[in-house]
């Protein structure tokens, strides 16, 4: 049951942020200006219900192979703190290196 709920919400953060992508983009504009940090390169963020085809985790920290033309959606991750919690339901042992405005590193 707890498995099925943390399926339900990655598969509800994936809806929100396409909506986001097509239909509010403001929105991630506001939030990017929240945002500090820089990506930790674990690859949590790439396993958000099934595994990104292009993670290389061969090496440590993990690459992306597609680092240069990777779709919007990846280089707007994460958008809002949402996001991170998301993150956090796949892996909470990798912290990721972003965060927004309130929070505290």
């Amino acid at each position: 049951m707890k498995q099925m709920l943390a399926m339900f919400k990655l598969a509800w953060g994936k809806l929100r942020r396409f909506y986001y992508h097509k239909l509010n983009r403001s929105y991630i504009i506001k939030s990017k200006e929240k945002r500090h940090g820089e990506c930790a390169r674990c690859g949590t963020c790439c396993k958000l219900m099934f595994k990104c085809p292009f993670l290389d985790e061969s090496q440590t920290p993990s690459l992306c192979k597609i680092h240069n033309t990777r779709p919007f959606n990846c280089r707007i991750f994460p958008v809002d703190r949402a996001d991170i919690a998301d993150k956090n339901l796949v892996d909470s042992s990798k912290k990721c290196g972003y965060y927004f405005e309130s929070e505290k590193k």
